[in-house]
């Protein structure tokens, strides 16, 4: 383990998501199913209301910072089958060529194609970086692909992160970030 995953790892051991972690842990079977109400018991406090309104909040990003995600990433487990009319979800372990694929993406030997994209918000002065696989940025077409371009618009693809953080700064914007989601 290197320097890096030991620090998530405590982290994760102590931060609000801890339970669920240690669930995860010692669990046997490689599929868990709950109700979002079972996995508060697990908790020991309620979801946040966007846990129960938005599928984002279940997303397998770890590196996104998400606590939650970064708790099951950590125990070796990943969410599926996330049904927010029924508030049921079933976590599944990742296998052993899924974490030897994780592994070697986070040591760098093995680099995915990267494709970032940029919004500039008109409206709220700001311009947000993102990944294009952010649910969010849809590559380029936003969450709602059939909305307008009255309030702002995408610019990308770019091939690197410095180069789409280059493009947020030419904008000009009050606000510029990296988005809060998936970066």
């Amino acid at each position: 383990m290197n320097g890096k995953s030991e620090l998530v790892q405590k982290a994760v051991r102590r931060g609000k998501y801890a339970a669920l972690f240690h669930f995860l842990l010692a669990e046997k079977s490689d599929l868990v199913e709950l109700t979002f109400a079972d996995l508060e018991g697990v908790l020991g406090f309620s979801l946040p209301d966007s846990a129960y309104l938005y599928r984002p909040w279940w997303a397998n990003q770890a590196k996104s910072g998400h606590s939650q995600a970064m708790a099951w990433d950590a125990a070796g487990w990943k969410t599926a089958l996330v049904d927010l009319e029924a508030e049921t979800l079933r976590f599944e372990r990742m296998g052993k060529d899924v974490m030897v694929l994780r592994n070697a993406v986070s040591q760098a030997t093995i680099t995915p194609p990267m494709e970032f994209w940029v919004y500039e918000n008109w409206t709220h002065k700001k311009a947000i970086v993102h990944d294009a696989g952010c649910s969010y940025c849809n590559h380029g077409k936003g969450m709602h692909v059939d909305s307008s371009s009255r309030n702002g618009c995408w610019h990308g693809p770019f091939d690197s992160l410095d180069i789409a953080e280059r493009k947020a700064n030419t904008t000009g914007r009050e606000e510029i970030r990296l988005c809060r989601v998936c970066l």
